[in-house]
């Protein structure tokens, strides 16, 4: 019994003692008392427990996913790395008498091709005082027939080519200046590298 339901039972056993009029006034005051103490403490029970419920139900419900948003400007095109002067790769300098010719490359995106890039800028159409040529130099399966299968960024232009035997010299003209994703095939080898053509 809490502190508040003995207060409440003393003072109605006081009132109950102190009637005049009937004798067992004073029993059916407590009795009445009790039950009424019962159901109030019953019915603090149950608030109890619903305002208890309601927090944990609070506590436990999950935070609202958050709204998505439409982008205000499409994603960055991928774009065309730079092709740069640099340092052969052990693997690549066959038939250089400088690890450093000077002559701007590019790696493609797994390693496993190199473009060296003889004819810089490479232009589309083809400029008239240079060609298109690159050395393709393959890290492994330097065998077998090379293609490649070109994508111009920003479009669903696409132009397909089979290079050679093999990975080696080639002149490499594609329909239009941008920047084209080429699939590579060589052997059983596959890779992908960037390359940007100039207007010529």
């Amino acid at each position: 019994m809490t502190d508040v339901e003995r207060l409440l039972t003393a003072e109605l056993d006081d009132l109950g003692d102190r009637a005049p009029h009937d004798p067992d006034l004073a029993g059916s005051v407590r009795r009445r008392a009790r039950r009424q103490v019962a159901v109030l403490a019953s019915a603090l029970a149950v608030l109890v427990l619903v305002a208890g419920g309601a927090v944990a139900a609070t506590r436990l419900r999950p935070s609202a996913a958050p709204t998505a948003t439409t982008p205000t400007t499409p994603p960055a095109a991928v774009g065309c790395p730079a092709p740069k002067p640099g340092t052969l790769p052990d693997w690549a300098r066959a038939g250089f008498s400088s690890a450093n010719p000077g002559i701007p490359m590019v790696y493609s995106d797994r390693g496993l091709m190199l473009a060296i890039l003889f004819g810089t800028p490479l232009t589309a159409p083809p400029a008239a005082d240079h060609n298109n040529k690159i050395l393709w130099v393959a890290k492994v399966g330097a065998e077998g027939a090379f293609s490649i299968d070109a994508r111009l960024e920003g479009s669903d232009r696409r132009f397909q080519r089979e290079i050679g035997p093999a990975p080696g010299p080639s002149i490499v003209d594609l329909p239009a200046a941008g920047c084209w994703h080429l699939e590579l095939r060589w052997g059983s080898y596959t890779d992908t590298i960037s390359l940007r053509y100039a207007p010529g």
